[in-house]
């Protein structure tokens, strides 16, 4: 009787060694898909920020590599519960993208300000001037829809001519343009010597 089990037994051992072949190379299989769609995934969104695609578009990309990363996991390795995981991703992802997209067209029909790392980028500029006696206040931004709204106030010294102060602001009118176009720049010209020229560093002056 322990001759047959030990038979049977043995019988087994090719059926068994076959069973763990297919599921390392079916591990092998999804590492190896893994592997490529870690790699060629950041590489697509590089490439669609490249080409000047919209937000939309290159979360396409990305959810289309996904769903083709998903159906080559799913043939080579057989693994069926791979197809809801991976559809549970993209659905996410898609979900995800409807919110930007909606954020994003609530804040067209809302004007808010520039964001803090273009506003740095802003000062930046004005602060280049300060060793020449000039200072800057009443800095406002304002983005509607796509485009940029700047405002600001310079002090120059109160012995600089109208042309001198002209030719300054035309310089940092054009600085900040090539900083971030499109924008609107609108510059007010103060002596800093007169106290009234702080009155309205404030957004509401009070007289």
């Amino acid at each position: 009787m322990s001759s047959d089990r030990r038979s049977a037994n043995h019988a087994l051992h090719p059926l068994a060694l076959c069973l763990n072949r297919r599921r390392l190379l079916a591990g092998a299989a999804a590492g190896l898909v893994w592997t490529a769609a870690k790699v060629s995934v950041p590489k697509l969104i590089e490439l669609a920020i490249d080409q000047g695609m919209e937000q939309g578009d290159q979360d396409a990309v990305v959810r289309y590599a996904w769903a083709i990363a998903g159906v080559a996991l799913v043939s080579l390795t057989g693994w069926l519960w791979l197809d809801p995981v991976i559809a549970m991703i993209v659905a996410l992802q898609i979900v995800v993208t409807g919110l930007k997209l909606v954020r994003s067209s609530a804040n067209g029909l809302l004007d808010a300000g520039l964001p803090e790392e273009e506003v740095s980028r802003l000062r930046a500029i004005l602060d280049h001037y300060q060793a020449e006696g000039v200072s800057y206040h009443a800095l406002r931004t304002r983005q509607a829809g796509v485009q940029r709204f700047v405002s600001v106030h310079i002090q120059v010294p109160g012995n600089w001519s109208v042309q001198q102060g002209h030719e300054l602001l035309e310089m940092i009118e054009y600085q900040m343009r090539q900083e971030m176009s499109p924008v609107n720049v609108t510059t007010h010209l103060e002596p800093v010597e007169d106290p009234a020229s702080w009155y309205d560093a404030t957004l509401n002056r009070e007289d």
